[in-house]
């Protein structure tokens, strides 16, 4: 049965959030507490990775009990949004299209949650992770410092048809990031596209994986005040829709007004094409803020571009800070 553990503008912050996380952890058997608990300072904690993995740290969905599993997502649900909660569930479904396509190495039970530190005392926190997730939450104490990096992955990133998944065809469950960044570069005069928009591809992914804060990158790009009124407004809503409002609502608003505070910091550059059948990527980079879409791979079928990595990183705030 799944344990109840409420959540409201009250208690986001209390210790009955802890207190139901902890319960879920003492129910776990010896074997599976030595896999998922790690301490804060260990290195591991900041190795995080997208790619597939034989073996990676933490105690593995398959092996949970379903009851098991079925709470670790209830207690994910109290920091990430329906929304989050909803893009991490696609993508482990992808992984069932993967197999039906690519073989057994492909297991949508190959996630992995990961506990650092103790519950509620001083700063603690938690990852999941697999292919094209890593969610990275951290705390002090009872309070919710942190959740960056936020990484998802989409293959196919346009669902084919399949008979594995709950995913159907034409569903594009990171679509918004991608739709609302062609709709800005369209909307360029031409003294904007010059600055912002590149139509040379200058990366094939990301350099984000495993690194404990975020890259350098390059200082192209156009500025918030270079904007007109109503791309800001668009390029906020990108922001806010596709990335920010995947955590859980009273910790994403409270990240916005920092965000909204550094916006005239904010640079966007474009590189690439602006349809679903060419190659591009993206970038918003502030001072603390980082934003990063990539859609430069084949996808599973062959097509000349079918696969998307977006990520959101702080270099203030991820994994809690220095």
């Amino acid at each position: 049965m799944i344990k109840v553990f409420l959540l409201s503008l009250f208690t986001l912050n209390s210790a009955l959030f802890a207190h139901g996380f902890d319960e879920w952890y003492q129910e776990l058997d010896e074997k599976q507490k030595a896999l998922v608990s790690k301490d804060f300072d260990s290195a591991e904690r900041t190795q995080w990775h997208y790619v597939p993995m034989k073996e990676r740290k933490g105690l593995a969905i398959s092996a949970m009990t379903q009851e098991q599993s079925d709470e670790m997502f209830h207690i994910m649900a109290h920091v990430l949004s329906d929304q989050g909660i909803k893009k991490v569930k696609a993508v482990i479904e992808m992984e069932k299209i993967l197999r039906e396509v690519e073989g057994d190495h492909r297991d949508p039970k190959k996630f992995y949650f990961t506990l650092f530190g103790k519950v509620n005392q001083g700063k603690w926190g938690f990852s999941f992770e697999g292919h094209h997730i890593s969610v990275n939450f951290t705390f002090n104490d009872k309070t919710l410092i942190s959740g960056t990096p936020l990484f998802f992955g989409a293959n196919p990133a346009k669902i084919f048809k399949n008979s594995s998944s709950s995913l159907r065809e034409g569903e594009r469950p990171l679509a918004f990031a991608e739709d609302a960044a062609f709709d800005l570069v369209k909307s360029f005069d031409p003294s904007q596209k010059a600055l912002a928009h590149k139509e040379k591809i200058t990366m094939r992914d990301m350099k984000e994986g495993k690194k404990a804060s975020p890259g350098e990158y390059d200082k192209d790009g156009i500025n918030w005040k270079q904007l007109k009124s109503q791309q800001q407004k668009d390029l906020m809503t990108l922001i806010r829709k596709a990335y920010i409002d995947d955590l859980q609502e009273i910790y994403a608003n409270q990240v916005w007004k920092e965000i909204e505070a550094d916006k005239e910091n904010m640079r966007f550059t474009y590189y690439g094409g602006t349809n679903l059948q060419e190659p591009h990527h993206y970038q918003i980079i502030g001072n603390d803020l980082v934003i990063l879409l990539f859609n430069t791979q084949n996808g599973t079928q062959k097509t000349k571009v079918n696969h998307v990595h977006q990520i959101w990183r702080s270099r203030k705030a991820d994994f809690g800070g220095k």
